[in-house]
């Protein structure tokens, strides 16, 4: 169930970042590419940033809709590419690389890697998750057209403007779960839940908020 959410005037936001504004609070330094597996389960996401059209400085960023698959518990969710980490992962980037290369079929340069987000516990219907997920953003030369798998339904490059317009805003109530957790709306996908916890991250570090205000700690 989908309902409008309140959220803070347009006028007291700032404009959305630029792509070097975004990958700037990594700027000089190369990302932990966490070579040692933790005692709890692991899984690693890629945050794929590129210019916009005609290589504007409006960026973009790749999000995916999962498959409808019973054994996924983010099944049907709009999220990023990413997955569990294999025993051949030489380590947690690695991770990144291959399933985003499994799931959309870019094969993403190691050396684009611009910074690591703070890793997260997953949540389910408010449950928290015996899965550790470390998101790693890369800054790519451009927006290559991504493909399909049997995990991934559909992927998509989204304006970094829309993901932070106060005018995207709603709320969501997780069946089974918690009401009123903050999303967005990109027509006809609804981000919500681990997705919008982990771009949280991102975009306060640039000092923005995704256009339905904070996450809570339910969703």
């Amino acid at each position: 169930m989908l309902r409008p959410a309140v959220s803070s005037p347009a006028a007291s936001r700032p404009p959305p970042p630029t792509l070097d504004g975004l990958c700037a609070p990594w700027a000089g330094a190369a990302p932990d590419p966490g070579t040692p597996a933790g005692e709890i389960p692991e899984a690693a996401t890629a945050v794929l940033l590129a210019p916009g059209p005609g290589g504007s400085a409006d960026p973009l960023l790749l999000l995916i809709l999962r498959a409808t698959h019973p054994q996924d518990p983010w099944s049907g969710q709009v999220g990023l590419p990413g997955g569990r980490r294999d025993p051949i992962d030489a380590d947690r980037l690695a991770t990144a690389l291959r399933e985003t290369r499994e799931e959309i079929g870019l094969d993403v340069p190691r050396e684009s890697a611009a910074g690591a987000l703070d890793p997260i516990r997953a949540l389910r219907r408010g449950v928290r998750q015996d899965l550790i997920v470390h998101p790693f953003v890369f800054r790519l030369p451009e927006a290559a057209p991504p493909g399909r798998s049997v995990e991934v339904q559909e992927a998509r490059w989204i304006p970094v403007a829309h993901l932070l317009d106060p005018a995207r805003a709603t709320e969501v109530d997780v069946p089974g779960g918690s009401r009123g957790v903050p999303a967005v709306s990109l027509d006809g996908w609804l981000l919500w839940g681990l997705t919008y916890r982990m771009l949280t991250d991102l975009f306060a570090r640039s000092g923005r908020t995704l256009a339905a205000g904070p996450p809570t700690a339910r969703g």
